[in-house]
C-alpha cells in the first residue's frame, strides 16, 4: 500500500517539476528573444557593429538555447506523467525540421558573405551574426527531433 502511495506522491512532484522547468525555459527563451529584438533595434539605429554588440547577441543566443533545453526536459517530464499525442509529436517533429532548415539555410547564407572566402578572409559582424544564429537554431532543430523521440520512448517506461 505504501508503495502505491509513494508512486502517486513521485508522480505528483514529477509534475510539479514539469510545470517548473517548462515555466523556466519558456521565461528565458521568450526573454532572449526580446533581448536579440532589442539588439537587431540598437544595431539598425547605430549603423555599424560592433564586438560588444557580436558578444551580447552570442550570450542572448545561449540563453535562448538554454530556454528551449529546459522547455524541452519539461515537455519530457510531462509526457512521462501524462502521455503525448500524435498532435505534439507532429508538432515537434515539424518544428525540427523547420529549425533544421532555417539553420542550414543561414549557415550557406553566412558563406555567401561579400567578404569572399571565408577561411581565407576575416568575416563581418554581420556574418558571424549569421553564422552564430544559423548554428544554435541548427542545434535547436537537433533538439527538437530527440525531444519527439525521447517522448516517444517515454511511453515504453514502466508507471509507479
Amino acid at each position: 500500500m505504501t508503495s502505491v502511495a509513494e508512486g502517486k506522491q513521485n508522480m505528483a512532484k514529477t509534475k510539479q517539476q514539469a510545470n517548473l522547468w517548462q515555466t523556466l525555459g519558456f521565461v528565458a527563451f521568450i526573454g532572449g528573444a526580446a533581448l536579440l529584438a532589442r539588439l537587431f533595434i540598437v544595431r539598425s539605429h547605430v549603423n555599424t557593429t560592433t564586438s560588444p554588440i557580436l558578444g551580447a547577441v552570442i550570450a542572448v543566443t545561449f540563453i535562448m538555447l538554454t530556454g528551449f533545453a529546459l522547455f524541452a526536459v519539461g515537455r519530457l517530464l510531462n509526457s512521462y506523467c501524462q502521455g503525448y499525442g500524435k498532435a505534439e509529436s507532429i508538432a515537434w517533429k515539424s518544428t525540427g525540421v523547420l529549425m533544421l532548415l532555417t539553420g542550414m539555410a543561414a549557415m550557406v547564407l553566412q558563406n555567401m558573405s561579400p567578404m569572399g572566402d571565408f577561411f581565407r578572409t576575416m568575416p563581418s559582424y554581420d556574418s558571424l551574426i549569421i553564422g552564430v544564429a544559423g548554428t544554435s537554431i541548427l542545434s535547436a532543430g537537433i533538439g527538437a527531433l530527440l525531444v519527439d523521440r525521447l517522448m516517444q520512448f517515454s511511453q515504453s517506461l514502466p508507471r509507479a
